[in-house]
Parts: structure tokens; sequence; C-alpha cells
């Protein structure tokens, strides 16, 4: 692939130039975004990586000329330093395909230009649109009419249109599972598999081997070679429910997946790459969890490229007629049930 650097820091922007072209890619380099959109002037490109913090334009407005101006098709990577991790992810929600935090080991650019390469080979994650009736199947899915609950049909809609990591948050009981399935089954990757990972269902030793798999004699009980939840997974959706009862030990591990594409089973040297989108739920506050030290920040960062608020019944209770209709007719099946407005007046006033 045709790829340009932009990178201010010398010694960077040379070694990044001589690993990529090594591994067999064509590399320019640039050191501001002003030589930058030179060079686009003249060249088709695949790929640009570019720094956030540049003299002179930043890496966001960069980002937004290419999208706008030169190639929409043409993918960026955004590199940046740890603190400015929440600008690199809301580099991702303006188009950006991914972000590496610095310091980084030029190896861990090769796994998202294989990304890259697969996306343009392969026509079945191809970012066509799809036919506004399958978008329908979220009206039906999703019942409620009230304001928060048509933001929400909204956000998921843009979630299946697009390819990037899903943080949904909210109480238990709200749907976080049926717009997990949702934004899945409308999604680029519908025709692959969608596998849900209950976090906090496992013991803490069976996590590792639950999400990676394991091979044979690798701990006492391992019969057998088992495949893990992201094999299973392959080239399609893992869902991790109560993303926050993963123990930190494995927090490390899940984020080298993210980042790199690749893992191994316990027991195993091998590494195995995989390519899965990842949406995970909550139901604490996972910013809590970070300052208490439970859970990792930058797998926060790597998961919430997209946070999705999924309200609770309290905050919509216009959406309770319409929501124990359907209901009703779920239980009652081929009888006739209504509920009288006495009822409905109730349910509207409970606490939920």
């Amino acid at each position: 692939m045709k790829v340009l650097i932009v990178e201010d820091e010398e010694l960077k922007r040379i070694t990044l130039l001589a690993d990529l072209a090594q591994a067999g890619h064509t590399v320019i380099a640039a050191d501001s975004a002003r030589q930058a959109l030179e060079i686009l002037e003249r060249e088709q490109l695949d790929v640009v990586i570019t720094d956030l913090k540049l003299p002179g334009m930043d890496g966001l407005e960069l980002l937004r000329t290419i999208k706008e101006e030169f190639s929409p098709s043409t993918e960026v990577i955004m590199m940046t330093a740890y603190g400015t991790i929440p600008v690199a992810v809301e580099a991702i929600r303006r188009g950006a395909l991914d972000f590496v935090t610095k310091p980084f080991d030029n190896r861990q650019m090769l796994p998202l230009l294989a990304r890259i390469e697969q996306k343009m080979a392969r026509k079945d994650l191809s970012r066509e649109p799809h036919p506004a009736g399958e978008f329908s199947q979220i009206e039906q899915a999703v019942i409620g009419k009230s304001p928060p609950i048509r933001h929400l049909k909204h956000l998921i809609r843009l979630c299946a249109e697009s390819d990037s990591n899903v943080l949904l948050c909210g109480e238990t009981g709200t749907g976080k599972d049926l717009a997990a399935a949702m934004i899945h089954k409308i999604s680029a990757r519908h025709s692959s598999p969608l596998v849900k990972v209950s976090c906090a269902t496992f013991p803490e030793n069976l996590v590792e081997s639950e999400l990676f798999g394991h091979e044979r004699g690798a701990f006492t009980g391992a019969d057998q070679r088992k495949s893990g939840r992201l094999e299973l997974a392959r080239n399609g959706t893992l869902y991790l429910d109560d993303v926050d009862d993963i123990p930190l030990a494995q927090q490390v591990k899940l984020l080298r997946v993210i980042d790199e594409k690749v893992f191994e089973r316990v027991g195993s040297s091998t590494s195995i790459r995989c390519d899965v989108r990842f949406i995970a739920s909550t139901k604490v506050d996972l910013t809590r969890r970070i300052a208490e030290g439970t859970f990792r920040e930058d797998l926060y960062y790597r998961l919430k490229v997209i946070e999705v608020h999924l309200p609770p019944l309290r905050e919509r209770p216009e959406d309770i007629p319409e929501l124990a209709a359907y209901l009703l007719k779920r239980i009652a099946g081929e009888r006739s049930a209504e509920l009288s407005a006495e009822v409905i007046q109730r349910l509207r006033s409970y606490a939920w």
C-alpha cells in the first residue's frame, strides 16, 4: 500500500518509514501538515499515519481536510501521547481508523495496515450502506417514541454503520443486550457470529481461558484444546457483557488484542490473528473504577470509541403504555387482552 507518515519528530519519522518500507509498503514522509497536503495534491494514498500534535495545522484538522477535500476512502491512523487519548478517540468518531499511543514499537503499525488491506480486499466488510428496510428492524425491536428512545435508535444506527468499538452504559434491565444484538445484526459484520461473554459469570481463573481458549494440558482439567470466544467471533462481533468484571490481569491482555489484533491460547506461544469488533457493556461508572484502580484507563478509551447511554424507564415514562401493550400481546398470544387506563397510570407512577 502507499502510506504517508506525518511526524515532526525526525527520529520517529525516519525509523517508522524504514520499518514500514521493509514490510513491503511504499512510504512517503512529511514533517508537517502543510507538507502532507502538498503531497496529497499530487499523490493518491491508501493510508495516512499522522501525529496528533503538529506545528501549524494539527492532526484533527488534517484528518478533516483529508476526508472532506481529498479522499474519503484514504484511511487515517493517529499517533498520540497518553494524555491526549480522549482527543484521539474524537478523531475516530470523525473518521480515523484507529490510534496508537506513544511511545510504541513500530511493528504495532503492521497489524493496522493489514486490517486496511483486508478491508480493501474483502467486499463483505465494505462500508456499503444497508437498505433502509434493514434499519426498520431497530424500530420494531426498540419499543418507544420518547426523545431519549429516538436518540438511542439514532445511536444504534450510527454504531451499525461504523466498525468502531462501542461501550453500552446503563442500569440492569435497560436493554444493553438488545442494543448489542441490533448493532451487530444490521452492521457489515452481520453474516459472521455475534459471540457474547458474560464476564460476571466466570471465576477469575477461567476468564482468560474463556476469552483466548487453551491447549490440552494447559492447566488441571484441560483435557483437550478449546477455542476461546475470540476465535469463535472471527470476522464478527465479540460482546463483553459486564466488562467491568474482567480482572486487571486479563484487561492487559484484552488491551493487547484490541491494539495488535493477535492473541495466544493459554498454554501456547503461537500467536493467532483475529479480526473482531468489540462491543462492551457496563452497569457501573467506569471512571470511578479507574479512580479506584480496578479498571484500566487505556482499555476504557479503547472500548468507548462510541459511547451509548441506555435510559432507564423512569426517564421515559411516556413509553410505558406502548411497552406495556407490546409485552401484554407477547404474553397473551392469540387471546384478546388490554390494560385499563387505571393500570397504565399506576405503571407510569411507579419508580422504575
